[in-house]
């Protein structure tokens, strides 16, 4: 008996082969990678690493300035647009993210647009 393809049948079988392929290319990194550690594994002669810099962004405002600077002027790549420092439509941490926005806004700096 011949059962045709139909396209219930068809999505059954891609998802069947998409969740194969899932499962053998997650066996073969867990199998092949060193700095990786797969589930329920421990990894021999694993190195610790240590934390060197974070910010975990729990005020609102501006970002820390002890953490994070800011590049003034035009400075990139001959770009016609002018980088500023301390101002929150631009750069601010809100609900624990920091938020890096670019506007398309004009500026008055020392005078003029």
């Amino acid at each position: 008996m011949r059962t045709s393809l139909t396209p219930r049948n068809c999505r059954e079988i891609y998802s069947v082969v998409f969740l194969f392929l899932i499962m053998l290319l997650t066996a073969a990194a867990c199998h092949t990678s060193r700095s990786m550690v797969c589930p329920g594994t421990k990894q021999a002669g694993a190195t610790k690493r240590k934390l060197v810099w974070s910010d975990e962004f729990e005020h609102r405002g501006l970002p820390n300035p002890k953490k994070w600077a800011y590049e003034t002027g035009y400075i990139r790549n001959r770009e016609l647009q002018y980088y500023t420092s301390s101002r929150p439509e631009n750069a601010r941490v809100e609900n624990g993210l920091l938020v890096i926005e670019a506007r398309n806004d004009s500026l008055k700096m020392n005078g003029k647009l």
